[in-house]
Parts: C-alpha cells; structure tokens; sequence
C-alpha cells in the first residue's frame, strides 16, 4: 500500500528473540512469533528475528527444531544462526529470551535495553494482564504494548524457581522439541491478543 507524501509512517516494531546458539528455541520462537503476526497472503505485521548469546555465523537451523516447525506449517527457509551483538538488542523494539540467563547476558550487553527485555514467558503473563487494545497500526500497537507490560508488572506476580525459563530441548528426542514448540505457541498466543493480531487483525491507521 503507498503512502501519499507528507504522511508519517511509524517505523517498523521490531521484536528480537534470543537464547544460547541461536539453533532451536529462539528460531522457533522467530518463526512462530512471525507466523501469529502474518496477514493470509502478506507480510508479518512486525520485524521479527533471532539471535544466540553464544551463537555462530549462518548455521542452519536444528533439524527437529526445524521439523517441528513444518510440522505445524511453518515455513523454515531462509534461517541462519547470529551471534547476538548490542547492536542487535539496541535497534530492537522488544526483546524475548529464552530464560533468565539469556536475559542477564542481554541486558549486560546492551543497559539500555534493560526495559524492552524480557524472557518470553515473563512477557507472556504481562501480556495476559493488557486490557485489548483499539485499531491502530501493527507498529504502534507492539510499541504500546511493551509499555502497558511495563505497567502491568506491579500487578503481575512474578515467577517462581525456573517458571521463567523455556527448557533447551537439544540433545534429546523429537518429543521434546515439539512440548518446547507447544510452550512458545501458547506464550506467542497471549503476546498477539491484546493488539489484535493472529485471528483479529489490527489495522493501519
């Protein structure tokens, strides 16, 4: 859809989801986040990508992670594993990790993203706790919701023991990536819903 000029256009609402090597548990994170977020026939409403704390250069995804993906319909092609960098974290809008430790190494990397970083299924309570929002554009509303689940985190209790942490399912059967599939689903499912993306959709403005 064009523009007409002089007309402001939000800029893209950037979402980055880490964990170790950037293999299993943040690719899938990736790609079902851009899945829930995907118009029938268009574009992801919002940029969505991965990183590892302690990942290498364009390695391809886990071959379980990746068939559990396709197990579901997910497209995979086009993966490669990234190193995680500040900058990465710095141009992000939001950023999911896998577990506390991936959010500590995060945040030492990049302080000042200390209030858009969250591990997934911190975010996911908090997201569950956002009243729905009214139409507004995809851009505006990953932006207002990072701030209402700032908001919300006084009323929110906080986890207990490793409630926080998504389990790394390398290194055993194809069960456990498929259980780990099902628990990021849930937790994108409750992110989506007060902006009205997945079967409702947002609209731009």
């Amino acid at each position: 859809m064009s523009v007409p000029p002089g007309v402001a256009v939000d800029p893209p609402f950037r979402v980055l989801m880490v964990c170790t090597a950037n293999l299993c548990r943040s690719p899938m994170g990736e790609r079902l986040l851009r899945a829930a977020v995907t118009r029938p026939g268009g574009a992801p409403a919002w940029e969505i990508t991965s990183g590892g704390v302690q990942g290498f250069d364009a390695l391809p995804m886990h071959a379980m992670a990746a068939q559990t993906l396709q197990e579901r319909g997910i497209d995979v092609d086009g993966f490669a594993s990234r190193p995680l960098s500040r900058e990465m974290l710095e141009e992000s809008d939001l950023v999911l990790t896998a577990t506390r430790a991936h959010r500590a190494a995060a945040v030492q990397l990049a302080p000042r993203t200390i209030k858009r970083t969250f591990t997934l299924f911190q975010f996911a309570r908090l997201a569950a706790a956002v009243p729905p929002m009214g139409p507004m554009s995809p851009e505006r509303a990953g932006r207002s919701l990072v701030a209402e689940a700032l908001l919300a985190r006084s009323d929110v209790p906080a986890a207990t023991g490793d409630e926080d942490d998504l389990k790394d399912p390398i290194g055993l059967p194809i069960e456990a990536f498929r259980r780990c599939a099902d628990e990021i689903a849930t937790a994108v499912a409750a992110i989506v819903l007060p902006v009205g993306l997945g079967p409702a959709r947002v609209v731009h403005d």
